[in-house]
C-alpha cells in the first residue's frame, strides 16, 4: 500500500532503507583483503553486488511508487536525462557526447569530463557499470552540455598506481581532444608525460572520487559524489606509494555527501580543522547506495551546475 500522506525526506530515506532490508538486502560488500574468499568465491560475491548495483536505480523507483505514492516523480537520473546523447568507445572507455537535443538537454560546450565510478577499487566495471553507472554519466552529459569519458581504470589486485597512471593519460587524452575539438579524435596523439593546461570536469563516486582528487589538475574543476575521502584500511602492497592530497591542493571541488552514509567518512571529520574556499560540501538525504529519488535528481543538478560554472 502506498503512503499518499506527504512525508519528510528523512522518513522516505528510512522507509526505503527497511523495504530494501527486507526485500533486496545488499550483498556483503567487504572488499577482498577482508574476506576469507579467493577464486571462484570471490568472483562469484562480486558479481552478486554488480547485479544488485545494476538493478538499483530500477528498484528505487518502483519502490518509491509502492511506498511514497504512485502520483509523484520518483525518477532515477539516468532515467530522466539520456536522450540526448551518443555513447562511442574510445582507447579509455566510453564517451558520453551531448547532441543538444532530449529532455532538459544544455548546449553543448565543446568541453570535457572524465567520470570514475565506484566500486572500493576491487568492482564497478560490470553489470553495474553498464546498467546503473552509464546512465548517470549520460545524464550528466545531458545536463551539462560536456562530453564525458568514462574511464575503464584497472582494478585489484593491479596497484592502485597503475590505475592512477591510467586515469592521468585518459586526462591528458581528453584534454587534447577539448583542445583540439574540431578534429577527429583518433587523429590527436595523447601523451601523460606533456599534459596541457585545458581544464576538465570531474565526476567521480566513492573510490573513484579518490582517483579524482589524485589525478586532477588544479585548473579543473570536480564532484565527488559519496567520496572516499581516505586510503587508510588499504593493503600496502596494493596502495603501494600513492597518497591522497591534501585538501588545500585539490581543484575547485563540490563534495557531495549522504545524511546516513556509514561506509565513508564525512570530510569535517576527516579534515576539522581545514577552511579551504575552493572547497565546497553539500549533504543529501542518503546512506552510500540508497536515496530518495528526488534527492537524487537535486544531488545530479547541482553537479551539473557546479561543472558547467
Amino acid at each position: 500500500m502506498s503512503i499518499e500522506h506527504a512525508l519528510s525526506d528523512e522518513e522516505q530515506l528510512s522507509q526505503l532503507q527497511w523495504y530494501f532490508g527486507e526485500h533486496h538486502p545488499q550483498p556483503d560488500a567487504a572488499a577482498p583483503w577482508g574476506r576469507q574468499q579467493d577464486g571462484e568465491e570471490l568472483e562469484q560475491a562480486a558479481g552478486e553486488l554488480e547485479q544488485w548495483a545494476a538493478r538499483l536505480p530500477d528498484r528505487l523507483t518502483h519502490t518509491a511508487m509502492m511506498l511514497l505514492g504512485s502520483a509523484l516523480d520518483h525518477t532515477m537520473p539516468g532515467h530522466a536525462w539520456i536522450d540526448g546523447i551518443t555513447a562511442t568507445t574510445s582507447p579509455y572507455g566510453t564517451v558520453f557526447t551531448p547532441t543538444g537535443s532530449g529532455t532538459i538537454a544544455a548546449t553543448p560546450t565543446g568541453r570535457w569530463g572524465i567520470a570514475l565510478h565506484g566500486g572500493s577499487f576491487w568492482r564497478g566495471d560490470g553489470a553495474s557499470r553498464d546498467h546503473a553507472w552509464h546512465p548517470e554519466v549520460a545524464a550528466l552529459a545531458q545536463l551539462t552540455g560536456i562530453t564525458i569519458l568514462d574511464v575503464d581504470y584497472p582494478l585489484y589486485p593491479t596497484p592502485l598506481n597503475d590505475a592512477v597512471e591510467q586515469v592521468r593519460e585518459a586526462a591528458a587524452w581528453a584534454r587534447e581532444q577539448s583542445t583540439n575539438s574540431g578534429q577527429d579524435s583518433s587523429e590527436v596523439p595523447a601523451s601523460s608525460k606533456n599534459q596541457n593546461s585545458t581544464p576538465l570536469a570531474w565526476y567521480g563516486a566513492s573510490a573513484g572520487a579518490a582517483l579524482a582528487l589524485i589525478a586532477a589538475q588544479p585548473q579543473d574543476r570536480l564532484v565527488a559524489t559519496r567520496p572516499l575521502l581516505t586510503l587508510n584500511g588499504l593493503p600496502d602492497a596494493y596502495r603501494r606509494d600513492v597518497t591522497l592530497p591534501q585538501p588545500g591542493a585539490w581543484p575547485t571541488t563540490l563534495i557531495q555527501q549522504g545524511s546516513h552514509d556509514t561506509r565513508v567518512q564525512p570530510y569535517a571529520e576527516l579534515h576539522p580543522d581545514t577552511d579551504n574556499t575552493n572547497i565546497t560540501v553539500e549533504t543529501y538525504v542518503a546512506d552510500h547506495m540508497i536515496i530518495v529519488p528526488t534527492e537524487a535528481r537535486r544531488r545530479h543538478r547541482d553537479a551539473a551546475t557546479y561543472l558547467r560554472a
